[in-house]
């Protein structure tokens, strides 16, 4: 704790060159045309968030985050350009990144380790790469962090707990780490009073909330049933059974975050002086059980990895504390030069000898439902976020590049991407904002683009009675077609 405190300034000076590195990385991967479909699912209806609100457009879970939704839409109503929100997740992970640097440097842990610290956890990379609401909560809960340990005054625990209610509002998923940063801060200060001021701080947050109607107690109820009930429903499907569940579950840690893991444990367990952190951690996991029961995607796990580098920092140290220094220092280039190692190449079993295999761009992928993971070569699968869906983007342009040749045209489809259609609602639909177009909501379920070429249209298949719009083309699509059929369908008109 006493590099923070004999040299703020170089330590502050130290998180921005972290902030700015962190962000010029993330932001050269990052993903700004749908990585996993939830992604365009939730951007999207941002830009017409009051109509989306309303039902006229259909909104992905928007009672489970609805600060995000609301930021979200009041930084596209700033900007007018959709990029920005794609960006959010970029700087939201880079500022959590920063402030958990300065979490552990008051730890003690030297500024080397803290990359090959973070790479335990590569989940918080992958964050910042593709939009989720996830990631513009994770900056509250690492500054909620950073905070419990160093703020004396009943004011500070009041800020607090505003923190963590903003937190939760981003995403619901965040109240699970509330208990652990709670008992990470009575660790350092033992007062009832001071939990009764961080409650009075969540309070007036989410009392605001309510009078505003950004939050809605029933809406998020319904959400998780209808979450967990979807779950249950598909238990037995393929990426939905315990199969794909298992296979998932060992992504959610680096193979380096799985042994330090493991050496963390039995350390804790033979000194005492480790039991506090070691308490915390596990008070830290403890609700993430409800995310572990039915682990389909690692982003499950991302309010505990807010704190839990903190914690594993906390056991470094101390583990080394009374190591030769020639030691410590082996370990500390071990630990640097595997990190190294797995951020180029992979390491995976296999059935023939020698029963391994060393690779980087074929390293096996593990499909979740965030998108694919790996067990190593992240350099590769980080730059691989960027264009997972190249595919129907390029399907995007030629289609949109096809009815410069014709008027008026409507492209009928749901407006799930996941959906029969859904490339038009979602791909089609940022194509054409990216294009200088800006859509208008002309009724329930229909987007209007007007174009030098004449309108655009964008139905969802219970829109045609009411809202099809007369002498324009219609092009239907199922879902069946590939690029061709529908550029048929267009020449058609």
């Amino acid at each position: 704790m006493s590099d923070i405190k004999s040299s703020p300034l170089r330590t502050s000076l130290e998180a921005v060159f972290v902030f700015v590195l962190a962000i010029a990385f993330l932001l050269v991967f990052s993903n700004t045309s749908g990585f996993e479909g939830d992604d365009l699912n939730s951007v999207l209806p941002m830009l017409h968030l009051g109509s989306a609100l309303a039902g006229d457009l259909e909104i992905y879970r928007p009672d489970w985050q609805p600060l995000s939704y609301a930021t979200g839409a009041a930084i596209f109503a700033l900007t007018g350009s959709v990029d920005t929100i794609f960006a959010l997740p970029a700087l939201s992970v880079a500022i959590g990144i920063a402030l958990l640097y300065l979490a552990t440097r008051w730890i003690g842990l030297t500024p080397l380790l803290f990359v090959p610290l973070l790479m335990l956890f590569p989940e918080i990379v992958y964050t910042g790469l593709y939009y989720n609401s996830s990631a513009l909560g994770f900056p509250f809960v690492c500054l909620a962090v950073l905070l419990a340990p160093k703020t004396q005054t009943h004011p500070a625990a009041v800020l607090l707990g505003a923190i963590l209610a903003i937190a939760v509002l981003m995403r619901m998923d965040f109240v699970l780490i509330v208990p652990a940063i709670l008992a990470y801060r009575v660790w350092f200060r033992r007062e009832v009073i001071d939990l009764i001021m961080i409650g009075i701080g969540a309070g007036i947050v989410f009392g605001f909330a309510l009078a505003t109607n950004l939050l809605d107690p029933q809406g998020v109820i319904n959400t998780y049933q209808g979450a967990r009930d979807e779950i249950v429903a598909r238990a037995n499907q393929p990426g939905w059974d315990t199969y794909a569940k298992t296979f998932v579950a060992t992504v959610v840690l680096s193979p380096l975050g799985w042994l330090f893991l493991f050496g963390a444990a039995l350390y804790a367990m033979l000194n005492r002086r480790s039991w506090m952190p070691a308490l915390i951690g596990l008070i830290c996991l403890a609700p993430m059980l409800f995310a572990a029961r039915n682990m389909l995607t690692p982003k499950y796990m991302i309010p505990a990895f807010a704190l839990l580098p903190v914690i594993a920092a906390m056991i470094w140290v101390a583990a080394t504390a009374q190591l030769q220094p020639r030691l410590k220092n082996m370990l500390t280039g071990v630990w640097i030069s595997a990190t190294l190692f797995y951020f180029f190449l992979a390491i995976e079993p296999q059935r023939d000898a020698p029963f391994i295999d060393v690779s980087a761009k074929e390293s096996r992928v593990i499909n979740t439902h965030d998108g694919p993971r790996s067990w190593g070569a992240y350099l590769f699968h980080f730059g691989r976020v960027s264009t997972h869906w190249g595919m129907r983007v390029a399907q995007a342009e030629a289609i949109l590049e096809a009815t410069k040749a014709v008027g008026p045209i409507a492209f009928i489809g749901d407006q799930d991407v996941f959906s029969p259609g859904g490339i038009a609602w979602r791909h089609l639909q940022l194509g054409l904002i990216h294009a200088g177009y800006d859509g208008q909501v002309i009724a329930p379920g229909a987007l209007r683009f007007d174009r030098a070429e004449g309108p655009l249209f964008l139905l969802a298949p219970t829109a045609q009675t009411s809202a099809f719009p007369e002498g324009a083309c219609p092009v239907l699509l199922d879902g069946d077609q590939n690029n061709e059929d529908i550029l048929e369908l267009i020449k058609a008109c």
